[in-house]
């Protein structure tokens, strides 16, 4: 199933159109986000394979600022993760936060995505897997000594997609001062990121955008709008 058959792409631009519009969208003082929200029917979420958190890469960074990455390494990534602006934290320093809560939880929200050298995984899992497990952020494995720089490009581009405790997908798109074509894209993909993962049997039933404080805009499968 394409985004040309499901929902034609004018009726998701006008839909984003009218999302960040002064009707649906009140002047604030700080720049606000844009959302994209998936109703999903046809999924049965007490069955592990049709539950599922994709990171999906979009043509055009969502984000208003960078998005915190945080690098666990024994030493070998700490010259490029400086060099990229990254924090780290050291084996040492993961082994020292073992037991205590409040920090592991600080940790797990502190940054958007973990990368880790893979030996250190047993580690993480140990100290911080209850704290990042539930939100979706456990590190992206990578060999001791290889370049993290193409997984740092990817990750400031992407969002996270879930589906396990209900039959709806959210995440951000962009903020409202990026063109409307960027945005169009952004959704787009994410669109098609979430059929792709859905069972044949399954079904989008709308597409909705709002701003952070906004009014949601809603495209019903196959053209209908609300």
């Amino acid at each position: 199933m394409s985004v040309a058959t499901s929902i034609a792409r004018n009726s998701i631009e006008e839909a984003l159109r009218k999302a960040l519009s002064k009707e649906y969208n009140k002047a604030r003082k700080f720049k606000q986000s844009v959302e994209i929200i998936l109703s999903l029917s046809g999924i049965d979420l007490s069955k592990p394979d049709q539950r599922f958190t994709e990171l999906v890469e979009l043509p055009h960074s969502p984000y208003k600022n960078t998005p915190k990455i945080c690098v666990f390494t024994e030493g070998s990534l700490m010259p490029e993760a400086r060099n990229l602006g990254l924090e780290y934290i050291t084996r040492d320093s993961l082994n020292s936060m073992a037991g205590k809560k409040k920090v592991c939880r600080k940790t797990a929200q502190s940054y958007d995505f973990f990368i880790a050298e893979a030996p250190l995984m047993p580690i993480v899992g140990k100290v911080l897997g209850q704290f990042l497990g539930p939100k979706n952020k456990m590190p992206i494995p990578v060999p001791p000594a290889s370049s993290i720089s193409p997984i740092v490009d990817r990750l400031r581009k992407s969002v996270r997609i879930t589906v396990k405790s209900s039959l709806s997908a959210s995440c951000k798109i962009g903020h409202e001062e990026m063109p409307i074509q960027q945005l169009l894209e952004n959704a787009e993909t994410v669109i098609s990121a979430v059929q792709r993962r859905i069972p044949h049997s399954a079904t989008i039933r709308f597409v909705g955008f709002k701003t952070t404080m906004g009014k949601i805009v809603k495209v019903f499968y196959g053209g209908r709008k609300s």
